[in-house]
């Protein structure tokens, strides 16, 4: 519906990214709703390689910019 109604823009978002990689919640924090639900839904399909801290897999928050541009 975005595309068709010609709507482009950036969406920041944060990610809770679990010891395993997996991303267990997404926080918005800017860009058009019609942007952000579908942004946030398709990070929570998102795997990362865990972060380690001395050595040991962290959760971590991680910062997400995604630009929809047409």
């Amino acid at each position: 519906m975005a595309r068709q109604l010609k709507i482009q823009g950036t969406v920041e978002l944060e990610a809770l990214v679990s010891e395993t990689g997996e991303v267990t919640k997404v926080d918005i924090i800017s860009g058009n709703p019609m942007l952000t639900a579908p942004a946030a839904n398709a990070v929570k399909h998102w795997r990362f390689r865990p972060f380690l801290e001395d050595g040991k897999a962290i959760r971590v928050v991680a910062p997400v910019t995604m630009d929809f541009k047409l």
